[in-house]
């Protein structure tokens, strides 16, 4: 049994479901925060948003959520190394260092590569102007319920030879992040590899918007819509998720620096099932919160 008075109601904000969309992408701009871009009287996004009222189960202490099962849990790890607003980069180099092996050690994988690394505050999220060679810039909190197929942590694990792997469009961006020899060893029907995002609070306990996970076998594919983020020289495509009554909410009440999130955002090996997305947000507000903004940092890796 789970304690129900952890559970909470709020809003969640999904994307519309705009019939602009059946002949127009949905799409947000994030320009260059120096020069030759003038964003007066540029529409940088079409993305509409739909608030709907929703229950947020407590995972603590739930025995039944699981990666395997749901697409996400937390873990009990305790980092000896949490980059800060104002670090170095080689601070950001030593926790993705770390992480790898914690990864490598929950799914017993041959090998772990960490290709992301994010911090957030919670701030709104404005328009973001992008410098891509600051590995250190935080950003505000992520709008709207989503996923990104980033190709961030890359996990590796022998599984069974009757699922065959096929090499499609997110294995050939991958085949461009490994080197030659990883290609050729791991890039094989033998091989199962999953991107694999870590969520941690960098103060002691997340108080004002904790993340919220949607439980990835409530969710139907037609409730995904691909989103472009359009950048200086590359567009990433993101999911953002459409509502659905069906769709189980979980959050991890009073989440402590060392009960770090992971949850799934890429499987090869989903199977017939299709579970191979989980969408989440933290743009929403507890109900004993949200008096004060709290300046909450989190850091993102994608694994």
């Amino acid at each position: 049994m789970h304690p129900l008075n952890d559970d909470i109601d709020t809003n969640i904000d999904f994307i519309a479901n705009d019939p602009l969309y059946v002949t127009e992408k949905p799409f947000v701009m994030h320009p260059l925060s120096r020069g030759g871009f003038e964003k007066a009287g540029i529409k940088t996004s079409n993305v509409q948003w739909d608030s709907q009222f929703v229950t947020v189960e407590s995972m603590r202490g739930r025995e039944d959520i699981s990666l395997e099962t749901n697409g996400f849990c937390y873990v009990d790890h305790t980092s000896i190394c949490i980059p800060r607003e104002g670090s170095e980069p080689e601070a950001a180099a030593s926790y993705c260092r770390e992480s790898e092996e914690l990864l490598k050690d929950f799914f017993k994988a041959e090998y772990v590569h960490c290709y992301d690394f994010k911090m957030r505050k919670n701030t709104p999220m404005i328009l973001e102007e992008y410098d891509p060679n600051d590995r250190m810039l935080v950003e505000g909190a992520a709008v709207g319920a989503h996923v990104g197929i980033k190709f961030t942590i890359l996990v590796w694990a022998m599984t069974d030879r009757r699922q065959d792997i096929s090499i499609d469009t997110v294995a050939a961006m991958i085949h461009r992040i490994l080197r030659k020899q990883e290609r050729s060893e791991y890039l094989k029907p033998d091989y199962r590899f999953r991107l694999i995002n870590t969520w941690r609070s960098t103060l002691p306990e997340c108080q004002d918007n904790p993340l919220a996970l949607c439980d990835y076998s409530t969710i139907e594919g037609c409730d995904l819509v691909a989103t472009d983020r359009v950048y200086p020289t590359w567009v990433q495509e993101i999911y953002h998720l459409k509502y659905n009554k069906n769709q189980k909410w979980y959050w991890l009440p009073k989440q402590r620096a060392n009960e770090p999130f992971l949850f799934v955002t890429y499987d090869s090996h989903a199977g017939s099932n299709a579970r191979l997305w989980t969408v989440h947000i933290s743009q929403y507000k507890t109900p004993v919160l949200g008096r004060k903004y709290h300046l909450e940092k989190v850091l993102r890796l994608a694994i």
